[in-house]
């Protein structure tokens, strides 16, 4: 908080997985249980309609980086991997990240080792649909990027959060 001026501290744990967690003076708490990938039943594409739908989910969630006021954003889940990654993923996608950049950045969530999973396993049976799934979303003759804004659209973040988005996380070289 001190070093990298940390405004929010983004949960995407359920709260039945959050227990007490430290009260720091000037963070701002935010606890949206996030869906993963792309599963049947339980992943980011599952459009029920709810309030606590997958789709409802990843729009609060994304609408917190819409909102310049919440940076610096630190975002995570248990372990960083499956429910942080699913998030990056998204917004890397948005803001037009290759697809060999964005499954490199989550192969370096295996480093840590926290879980004993098998990184080939889970790159192939969870992040690779993953992405597959978005590459096709809308129309899978257009960038990631493209299907990412239109599932982003569809799950109701407007064109001005999108907008904001990518003025805040893509920097001009």
């Amino acid at each position: 908080v001190n070093e990298l001026k940390v405004k929010t501290e983004l949960d995407l744990r359920a709260e039945s997985e959050t227990g007490e967690r430290p009260i720091i003076d000037g963070i701002n708490y935010i606890n949206v249980s996030c869906p993963q990938y792309a599963y049947s039943g339980m992943g980011i594409f599952e459009f029920d309609g709810g309030e606590h739908s997958n789709a409802n989910a990843v729009k609060n969630i994304i609408s917190v980086f819409a909102n310049e006021q919440n940076y610096p954003i630190n975002f995570h889940c248990a372990i960083g991997r499956d429910r942080t990654g699913t998030i990056a993923f998204l917004l890397g996608a948005l803001c037009g990240m290759s697809e060999e950049d964005l499954c490199r950045e989550y192969d370096i969530s295996f480093f840590a080792g926290l879980d004993g999973s098998n990184p080939y396993r889970m790159h192939t049976v969870a992040f690779l649909p993953l992405i597959n799934k978005m590459k096709a979303y809308k129309d899978e003759t257009k960038s990631l990027a493209y299907n990412a804004k239109q599932y982003l659209l569809d799950i109701g973040i407007t064109q001005g959060q999108i907008d904001r988005i990518i003025d805040i996380l893509v920097e001009e070289v």
